[in-house]
């Protein structure tokens, strides 16, 4: 695999066969952000989908991450238009004169 979409389109095939049809459909508001280490970002669409995945499907995406890549990842979820909350609460700089 040579990027990290490829990647995490194998951990949803890997999470497709591990949940029923109707809560698979969830997955496809999730998208791969960035892989830092031994972190991957991903991006979720709205705040209670976060909270859905972060309290049923962090520890199966844990256990897909280990059997694909063979080492434990640990996940971030940030809700879409979030992704860089730093960026937007930062001092903007002082204009040139």
């Amino acid at each position: 695999m040579n990027s990290f979409n490829e990647v995490f389109d194998a951990i949803k095939d890997y999470c497709r066969q591990h949940v029923v049809a109707a809560s698979y459909t969830l997955f496809d508001g999730i998208d791969p952000v960035d892989f830092s280490a031994d972190t991957a970002t991903l991006s979720v669409r709205s705040e209670f989908l976060q909270g859905v995945v972060n309290d049923r499907y962090i520890p199966l995406m844990k256990e897909a991450f280990r059997a694909i890549l063979g080492f434990d990842v640990q996940i971030k979820l940030v809700v879409a238009g979030e992704a860089a909350p730093a960026a937007q609460t930062a001092d903007p700089a002082p204009a040139l004169r």
